[in-house]
């Protein structure tokens, strides 16, 4: 029989109240995955310890690696279930504040001892005058701020601290659904909800039996009371198998064995144990822990950092990070097959990992850039990049990605290759621009383009970008732009461009674009093919800031939007100072509401309009509903001509 004492390791069938009990805190190390319960895992968190009212329940197993103390606290790394104890302790911290509210309204005093002995630690700083200080049974330094003002309200964290990162904001998030769903307005029918989905209610039943005809000073001591058995549920009836060892290298194995089998979020965690065990905590752990760390940090992105937050994950840029360098398929890349592909086809050896992990960190950063890039953004190692001109298109298409997400392993390539000066910024602008104008167009025509088709270029330019060639990297984009050339030509005269691309479709897709509510593309994309419909009417090629003049410009609805036309071919581009004088025609009715001038009255600053597709219209005596078809079809050709351009000029 194998005995735990002979790896260093004790596993403890243990309660959750011992788990937290005594003299001991939980550090979250900075390379674990962020907190990320939605509200349906703590749905199923809730429904568990409704449902197990008065019976034991089994919640899982933690892997800990035993610290040395710190002053006279134990010290334990969190090295599997930091998601569901930092649960824990948002539900307990959420109770806690409600009893406390609910003890004051009664009159009572406003202690929750039972919960403080748990949730809050006190340490002695110095052993001869005995003073001490508090802190969280739970820890992560990035945290520590938002833990301390928000949930724990200890220590001298301003109360003004913000949830800046997606973690903080999904903590802050099921701390104040825990607070909602258990509040005394809520929390009957919180229980009755859950206790349905059990074929025995005896806890609700005694619920109603608590809060039948009583006063409303009886309801609330009741109300402490179910919170109170709540919290005896979790604490005392909920157990835990924990494995704690004081060998890192062995609770990272442990760690993996028990989740290889696991699902699609654990094929990150799973990996990165492969390569710490590899490159040996011993003499450099703390140095890759580090380094995943800022993988991590470059990699999960707040909704204030990125446009794009269906793509601004860990687990969607090692997707991309795979499929690139390791020509993992990308769907096996965002699933529970990574880690099998990644055990198949990468050789375990010290070299390899440092490689892996060196190229991680990088492509995280430039993947970091590629979704929070902005005008004042540097690139290049230049502060002023993208104000510089022509660098301001180059932005903006680099933005678009949040239409586009199939084609992001390709953008990132191409920005990889522009940041090894492997293609110059003619070059990069060229292949930016061909590549978003067919995206869009493919859009609109019914089917999306192929995620392999873009994938199959991206790794060809990652491959020359690790061979530092340039010429490889030009026949790849020549080979693209061929591709490309051969669809487009072939829809010209079947129908049928990349892909089954379906002209009619296109046509009717694009007359549907809105610019006030949105129909398939925002209204950033919309502006941009605007953008792209003036640029086909211009002699010249875009330059000498000719394009950012453009569509910086204003979008003017010709058809006014209070009439309720909302249709593409009702819009055009237009001056700020245009759109001024335009304004100074809107009069008042007798309800002294602006009435929008009509294209009659706007048609004279049309005639003489910096922009094209305005003086276009001059000619017509009229622009009714009538025009929007015809003017819908000239737009379409427009974006066909210049999308033929542009891929012509990759």
């Amino acid at each position: 029989m194998i005995n735990p004492s002979d790896f260093n390791m004790s596993v403890n069938n243990m309660s959750i109240r011992d788990f937290f009990q005594g003299p001991k805190k939980y550090s979250i190390p900075e390379f674990q995955r962020p907190y990320s319960w939605s509200d349906v895992q703590q749905n199923y968190f809730l429904q568990d310890i409704v449902n197990s009212v008065g019976k034991k329940y089994f919640f899982g197993t933690v892997i800990l690696v035993q610290l040395d103390n710190e002053d006279d606290i134990e010290v334990y790394s969190l090295i599997d279930g930091q998601q569901r104890v930092t649960t824990f302790v948002l539900f307990m911290q959420a109770i806690k504040e409600l009893v406390i509210d609910a003890r004051k309204k009664i009159g009572f005093d406003n202690q929750a001892t039972q919960y403080d002995d748990l949730l809050i630690k006190d340490a002695t700083r110095d052993p001869i005058s005995g003073e001490t200080y508090q802190e969280s049974v739970l820890f992560k330094k990035e945290l520590a701020p938002l833990f301390s003002a928000k949930i724990t309200k200890i220590g001298s964290f301003s109360e003004t601290v913000v949830a800046d990162s997606l973690e903080e904001k999904h903590i802050i998030a099921s701390y104040k659904s825990f607070l909602n769903t258990l509040s005394p307005d809520k929390i009957i029918n919180t229980i009755r909800k859950y206790a349905k989905r059990s074929k025995s209610k005896p806890f609700e039943t005694e619920i109603n039996n608590m809060i039948q005809d009583i006063e409303p000073q009886d309801k609330l001591k009741n109300y402490v009371k179910i919170l109170n058995k709540l919290t005896t549920q979790l604490l005392d009836q909920t157990s835990l198998v924990v494995i704690t060892s004081k060998n890192r290298w062995l609770a990272q194995t442990l760690f993996k064995n028990l989740n290889s089998r696991g699902m699609s979020l654990n094929s990150v965690d799973l990996i990165k144990n492969d390569i710490f065990e590899v490159l040996n905590y011993k003499n450099q752990g703390g140095v890759v822990e580090d380094q995943w760390a800022k993988i991590l940090k470059y990699t999960s992105l707040s909704s204030q950092e990125s446009y794009y937050m269906d793509i601004a994950t860990p687990e969607n840029f090692f997707g991309v990070y795979w499929n690139l360098y390791h020509n993992i398929n990308m769907r096996a890349a965002e699933s529970a097959q990574l880690y099998e592909q990644f055990s198949s086809k990468i050789e375990v050896s010290h070299e390899n990992y440092v490689d892996i992990l060196n190229d991680l960190i990088y492509t995280a950063k430039t993947y970091n850039f590629m979704l929070t890039a902005e005008k004042n953004t540097p690139f290049m190692n230049d502060e002023n990049y993208f104000s510089k001109d022509g660098h301001f298109e180059m932005l903006v298409y680099i933005k678009s990605l949040k239409e586009f997400r199939q084609g992001r392993s390709f953008f990132l390539s191409l920005i990889i290759a522009r940041q090894e000066n492997l293609l110059n910024n003619k070059q990069f602008l060229k292949v930016l621009r061909g590549t978003v104008i067919i995206l869009v167009l493919f859009r609109l025509g019914i089917n999306n383009m192929h995620t392999s088709f873009l994938n199959t270029f991206a790794r060809g330019i990652m491959y020359h970008v690790k061979n530092n060639s340039i010429q490889g990297i030009r026949e790849v984009l020549n080979n693209y732009r061929s591709k490309l050339l051969s669809y487009f030509d072939e829809s010209l005269s079947s129908n049928k461009f990349l892909f089954k691309f379906s002209e009619e479709a296109f046509l009717n897709n694009l007359f549907k674009l809105s610019y006030s509510h949105g129909f398939q593309l925002s209204n950033s994309t919309v502006k941009l093919l605007l953008t792209f419909c003036e640029l086909s009417l211009h002699s010249s090629k875009p330059g000498n800031n000719k394009f950012e003049k453009i569509y910086s410009a204003q979008v003017e609805h010709i058809i006014p939007l209070s009439k309720g036309v909302d249709n593409f071919s009702n819009l055009a581009l237009i001056s700020e100072f245009e759109e001024d004088v335009i304004k100074d025609k809107n009069i008042k009715d007798e309800n002294g509401k602006t009435v929008a001038a009509d294209f009659l009255e706007k048609k004279e600053v049309y005639k003489n309009s910096d922009f094209i597709l305005l003086r276009n219209l001059s000619h017509l005596e009229n622009f009714e509903i009538s025009n929007l078809e015809t003017r819908n079809k000239e737009l379409g050709q427009q974006l066909l001509n210049y999308g033929l351009k542009c891929i012509k000029d990759i």
